[in-house]
């Protein structure tokens, strides 16, 4: 909490770099499309940021099954692609999807607070499109630990942040917090905790299980908070209801009813 009672306030700033990168994603793409990349890989046509999606929930929750797109060695005479570029150390620091030949947008990579953002940018005819029409691809946020196991990730569409914290002991044994952050939901107020009507923010908490390389996740509780009058406003994507949770080994977290309220 802030000194204004602010209870999410920690979300706030990501919101806050989400925009100030994406105003400079055309300067920040000039920059990058001329480097001379150490490796270039290519896939195809997949959603967002494609192969390099992270083992999010995201992709299974909000707002469909994410697609990542098949590892091809070459375009070849393909015209729906996408295009990997990595620096020398490895890490990749632009992706180009083209559809028709032509570039549709890009996304550039960047650390910062350590966090690896993944910034889009849209193109119409080979010519960078603004900040406010790249925006509704997303920009996504991400952070592993040295053993490689995912902390934070998540993505910033719009007004909205669905973000996923993860704690993992040494015993193989953790948790994950799922968040929907609106901060401007129309009725609510950032001084209401999750679990009480009126708050921005709408959670999700599972228990994870780490073992032989394959993580299981059980559901715990969960919180939402909109009615028929913030579903009919438009702009505003809250995380739906949890159908079906299935993590990147094929495991099946929990399956509800089209309108339950989640529940131990």
């Amino acid at each position: 909490m802030d000194e204004n009672g602010n209870l999410y306030a920690r979300f706030d700033p990501l919101q806050e770099t989400a925009e100030r990168l994406g105003r400079a994603a055309a300067e920040r793409y000039a920059e990058l499309s001329v480097r001379q990349p150490a490796a270039v890989k290519y896939s195809t046509p997949g959603d967002h940021i494609g192969l390099l999606m992270p083992p999010l929930f995201y992709g299974q929750t909000v707002p469909r099954p994410y697609h990542k797109g098949r590892a091809i060695k070459a375009p070849g005479d393909r015209t729906d692609y996408m295009e990997y570029l990595y620096d020398a150390s490895g890490a990749p620091y632009l992706i180009r999807s083209f559809r028709k030949g032509e570039l549709d947008y890009a996304y550039m990579f960047t650390e910062e607070n350590g966090l690896t953002w993944a910034v889009p940018l849209m193109f119409d005819k080979g010519r960078p499109m603004s900040y406010e029409a790249s925006r509704g691809l997303g920009t996504f946020l991400y952070e592993y630990d040295p053993d490689g196991f995912l902390k934070r990730g998540g993505i910033i569409e719009g007004i909205s942040l669905h973000l996923e914290e993860r704690r993992m002991e040494p015993d193989g044994h953790g948790a994950c917090d799922f968040w929907c952050y609106v901060p401007r939901l129309y009725g609510s107020d950032k001084s209401i905790p999750v679990e009480r009507t009126g708050s921005p923010a709408s959670l999700w908490r599972f228990e994870l299980t780490v073992s032989e390389g394959k993580t299981e996740a059980r559901y715990v509780e969960g919180w939402r908070h909109y009615n028929e009058a913030f579903r009919s406003m438009k702009g505003i994507r809250i995380a739906p209801q949890v159908h079906e949770i299935v993590l990147d080994d094929g495991t099946v977290v929990r399956e509800f009813a089209e309108g339950e309220e989640p529940h131990k």
